[in-house]
């Protein structure tokens, strides 16, 4: 891990993986770094590309999709630091995220050409409801799938035997 890190540790698939498996080992701390760094990234290519939430071109779901789990994760880890120190301004701060990742799952999920909505509703949505809702024994989740490829890199592929 430290090797691929150290040679691409501006990967976006890395990032996310890791912030994923420390945000599952407890470690939010360090999961906050790696989302934090993820979602600079995220957004100076969005800058960059003048990139809005539509969902206009193919491409643009790939994107809006990275964007949408990683400001839910970044979310979810602020939320649960929240939760053990108590600092309310990180709960603020997820609220705000949790928006964001629901606007990209709205985005990623309304037809372009009718504008109707899903019925389905985001992990974020989720997310939200149980921080407004103090009763709820849920707490907060992340989008848990995880690249198997760097970015960038080229998936194996097995050769036919003849």
């Amino acid at each position: 891990m430290s090797l691929a890190y150290s040679e691409k540790a501006k990967d976006k698939n890395l990032l996310y993986g890791f912030g994923n498996a420390f945000f599952k080992r407890g470690d939010y701390f360090a999961a906050l770094a790696a989302y934090e760094e993820l979602l600079t990234l995220l957004n100076a290519q969005r800058s960059r590309k003048e990139q809005a939430l539509t969902n206009a071109r193919a491409d643009d779901a790939a994107f809006i999709e990275r964007y949408m789990q990683t400001a839910n994760n970044l979310g979810a880890t602020l939320s649960r630091l929240s939760e053990r120190t108590g600092d309310s301004q990180r709960n603020g701060r997820a609220l705000a995220l949790y928006a964001e990742a629901t606007r990209a799952w709205d985005a990623l999920t309304r037809n372009p050409q009718t504008m109707i909505r899903a019925k389905s509703v985001g992990l974020a949505y989720l997310n939200t409801q149980n921080m407004l809702n103090a009763k709820s024994s849920y707490q907060s989740e992340i989008y848990t799938d995880i690249p198997m490829i760097l970015e960038n890199e080229r998936a194996l592929e097995q050769e036919e035997a003849k």
